[in-house]
């Protein structure tokens, strides 16, 4: 899968893809002009078969906030979204470059999601958004590092 999501994305599609998720976020989130918008996917294997889904990551530094909705291909939120602060966190662990496992007191089990620089338009196929966020996706897991250390 790595080898696929670098791919580049014409900027047609890629302004495309972000304002597709700017306005699922909008849409389902409650005071959302100072958060910061990224796409990412988690992967769940399972013997010979692995599914793959899509996640709206916005972020707060300010207000030390992340939402992550979790949506299908086609816009439709699999579940409500999650409101992840410090009190509901109990750790956040980055994994390599680009996944964040999250462990939450709103999950029953911790997520990963990975927030790759760019998904190319190959992995429409797998049902992912095609994008380019290599500024967004560094600045993400850069603030997912401290998340925790923030606390007000």
């Amino acid at each position: 899968m790595h080898g696929y999501k670098m791919a580049r994305v014409s900027a047609f599609k890629n302004k495309e893809t972000k304002d597709k998720i700017r306005k699922i976020f909008t849409e389902n989130t409650e005071s959302v002009e100072y958060y910061k918008i990224v796409y990412g996917y988690s992967m769940q294997k399972k013997l010979l078969s692995r599914k793959v889904s899509g996640y709206i990551i916005g972020y707060d530094k300010d207000e030390n906030k992340i939402i992550a909705i979790h949506i299908r291909f086609n816009g439709e939120l699999i579940e409500k979204p999650f409101n992840f602060t410090v009190e509901n966190v109990s750790n956040i662990v980055v994994k390599g470059k680009d996944k964040v496992q999250i462990f939450s007191s709103l999950l029953l089990k911790p997520i990963t999601i990975t927030v790759a620089s760019s998904i190319g338009t190959t992995m429409e196929s797998a049902l992912l958004y095609p994008v380019n966020q290599e500024e967004g996706a560094q600045d993400f897991i850069e603030f997912a590092k401290v998340f925790l250390k923030r606390r007000k």
